[in-house]
């Protein structure tokens, strides 16, 4: 998540020409702002990746939780 921010960053500084490499150079703009691109929809797919794993493992564990009640109030019965 860190990298995201700090290509995130680096996207803001390019564009407003404040990047020490790209400087105001129009082309160098260009390139920098479409490699950052990439790297922004590479960084995003994993962190969806995360997301999605993070939200099934939620609910698997709610329903972890649940049979393990079920199964102490089943023991406890006798």
């Amino acid at each position: 998540m860190l990298s995201l921010l700090r290509v995130n960053n680096n996207y803001i500084e390019v564009i407003n020409g404040n990047n020490p490499i790209s400087g105001t150079d129009i082309q160098k703009i260009k390139i920098g702002v479409d490699v950052l691109m990439k790297e922004m929809d590479k960084g995003g797919s994993i962190a969806n990746k995360y997301r999605k794993r993070q939200y099934w493992f939620f609910f698997l564990g709610m329903i972890f939780f649940i049979v393990w009640h079920i199964l102490e109030l089943y023991l406890k019965m006798d």
